[in-house]
This record gives structure tokens, sequence and C-alpha cells, in this order.
């Protein structure tokens, strides 16, 4: 039987070896690792509108096809000339 909360993994620190499962109710499933992520922990892409785990999401972003979600600017700000 599957559980029906969230499995994200909360540490308190660094040293934290076994923190705890998050617990909270889900709302669906990160498309790259399957884990069950509840509203908190779920990171939805803008450009192509899957949901993923914090750490998935990150990995998402890194990939060629994924865009920078909106409001992210990808070019450096223009510099003042004096």
């Amino acid at each position: 039987m599957q559980s029906l909360n969230c499995e994200v993994m909360l540490v308190s620190g660094i040293d934290d070896a076994n923190g705890y499962i998050c617990g909270a109710p889900y709302m669906g499933s990160c498309e790259d690792c399957g884990a069950h992520v509840c509203e908190l922990h779920a990171e939805e892409c803008d450009s192509c509108g899957e949901m993923f785990c914090s750490s998935c999401y990150y990995f998402h972003l890194k990939q060629p096809k994924a865009k920078a979600p909106k409001g992210v600017r990808n070019d450096p700000k223009p510099r003042r000339l004096a």
C-alpha cells in the first residue's frame, strides 16, 4: 500500500543523519523520482507544467529543454556606462 502523505525527508542540519518525513497530505507525485509531495514541497515547472519535488526540480531546470521560471533573467543585468 502506498503512502498518502508527503515523502520528503526533512533534516534539522548537516549533522542530522536521521531526519523525519514531512507526512503532510500529498497533492501529487514528482514526475522524476515519483515521491509523493505536499503543497509545501511541490515545485511546478512554468515551461512544461510538470510537478517535481524540490531536489528534482532544480535538476530539471538545469536540463537544456527546460526554461527558467517566469520572472527570472538568464542574462546579466546591463552595465551602466558613466
